[in-house]
């Protein structure tokens, strides 16, 4: 990046009445340059960042720790769903990046340790996020650790759906707040009832779980795959708590909303 355009969206990007940035499929220098950016930006409370590529990736120092990162964000997209790597998603858990603040955190990324770096830094174990939206395709890998005690809606996209839910209420503590769950994505409707009626029962504030389908294989239409699906979950269609819709959004459409 030029030494003045830098300097130009830096000004832009620390103005103190810039609230929310929102950044695409663009290519810095380095984690620092991306940093730097935002490093004064005292009112910023809403960064998005997608599709973000360095032409210097392996910086030892990605901020220097004597350098304070100024803004307090309240809401975090970080997304990007190449499977080569997920190229800044990892720079911004950094001692001096304070991510304890967000409430609603978005993360679409490929790496199962850049996911579970980012939900350490923004504590969503430990209270913090209250709105959780995130791409999860190994179910095995879900336990109570991410549940925080202010976690009130999540959305999950997986290409795993019914095995994902299964393991959701697996590990969901009895003792949870969360009110809304969104499973998004594809899977085949076959999963232990037994095992979420176990949970479901003691959830006192769960209202809704939605599941958005993708139909593939031998069901052919949606309102097939949707029988086959509520079969599959008597304990939610009987509290009333299932919704199901078609999803017809892209894997990664939902990365920017």
């Amino acid at each position: 990046m030029a030494r003045q355009l830098k300097s130009a969206l830096t000004n832009v990007f620390s103005s103190p009445r810039l609230e929310a940035v929102h950044l695409r499929g663009i290519a810095l220098e380095s984690p620092r340059q991306l940093l730097s950016l935002f490093s004064e930006a005292t009112a910023l409370n809403q960064l998005s960042l997608s599709q973000v590529d360095f032409s210097q990736q392996d910086q030892p120092e990605p901020w220097p720790e004597s350098q304070p990162w100024r803004p307090r964000l309240r809401s975090l997209l970080v997304a990007d769903l190449r499977y080569e790597s997920d190229p800044f998603i990892r720079y911004l858990v950094h001692p001096q990046i304070d991510l304890s603040a967000v409430k609603s955190l978005t993360i679409a990324a490929e790496s199962k340790e850049s996911k579970d770096k980012i939900l350490q830094a923004t504590k969503v174990g430990s209270g913090g996020v209250e709105h959780l939206r995130v791409q999860w395709n190994q179910p095995p890998d879900i336990n109570q650790h991410h549940f925080g005690a202010n976690l009130r809606s999540i959305h999950f996209h997986t290409i795993s759906l019914f095995r994902l839910l299964e393991a959701f209420f697996r590990a969901c503590p009895h003792d949870s707040g969360v009110q809304h769950v969104t499973f998004e994505g594809y899977g085949h409707p076959e999963c232990d009832d037994a095992g979420i009626e176990a949970t479901v029962a003691h959830l006192q504030f769960l209202d809704m779980v939605h599941i958005m389908g993708k139909t593939t294989g031998r069901f052919g239409t949606f309102s097939a795959w949707t029988e086959a699906a509520r079969a599959a979950v008597p304990s939610l269609v009987r509290r009333g708590k299932l919704r199901m819709t078609k999803s017809d959004r892209a894997n990664d459409g939902w990365q920017d909303s």
